[in-house]
């Protein structure tokens, strides 16, 4: 069932989850962010970085289903599977390209789920 075809109480409880959602992401992501700075400044390993962001993604994207930010679900999928293939491997230049890669499209997702978010309550 798509969004618009909810009744009004149900679209009232998913935008608040949703809001939610974009509080706890906000708060997520920034950690992501820190992590890799600390990956740059030799602090963090490439694999630490990648656990973070592991971490964070897998607990975002059931949610993020749920509530209809599909597009968040489906890229932290593609990320955390990515990851889960490779954290036992080294963690070679190649690799740690597609990881900011991923990073940054799971951002990207992000912002999609604003605009959504800010086009529903309309």
């Amino acid at each position: 069932m798509r969004f618009e075809e909810l009744d009004q109480d149900m679209q009232q409880i998913i935008l608040e989850c949703q809001t939610d959602f974009i509080r706890d992401g906000q708060q997520r992501l920034t950690q992501v962010d820190e992590a890799f700075q600390q990956w740059k400044s030799g602090a963090m390993d490439a694999k630490a970085a990648a656990e973070v962001l592991l971490q964070h993604a897998h607990s975002m994207k059931g949610v993020a289903r749920t509530i209809y930010f599909e597009p968040f679900h489906e890229q932290s999928e593609r990320t955390t599977d990515w990851i889960r293939e490779r954290l036992a491997d080294e963690w070679d230049e190649v690799a740690i390209l597609q990881l900011i890669d991923h990073a940054a499209n799971l951002h990207a997702a992000f912002a999609k789920c604003v605009l959504q978010h800010a086009s529903n309550q309309k």
